[in-house]
């Protein structure tokens, strides 16, 4: 499922920059590439970010140690 929604994505936004392209020189384009780009890296940026700082908090938090019981036999 999760495939098929990346592939619409993908289709529809080179479906879109498809016809933006073949449009004549009059005719206002349907989307701002400029400001799409823009966005993008922003949203990228903000997912690094993101992504780092639960690194980082990963490896700040101490693991807690496991008793060995008889119960658990390795």
């Amino acid at each position: 499922m999760f495939r098929g929604m990346l592939l619409g994505m993908i289709l529809l936004a080179g479906g879109v920059y498809a016809m933006d392209s073949m449009a004549d020189a009059g005719q206002k384009p349907i989307v701002n590439w400029d400001v799409a780009v823009a966005k993008s890296i922003d949203a990228a940026n903000f997912v690094r970010a993101r992504v780092a700082r639960l690194i980082d908090q990963a490896e700040a938090t101490p693991s807690a140690r496991v008793a060995r019981s008889a119960a658990n036999q390795y």
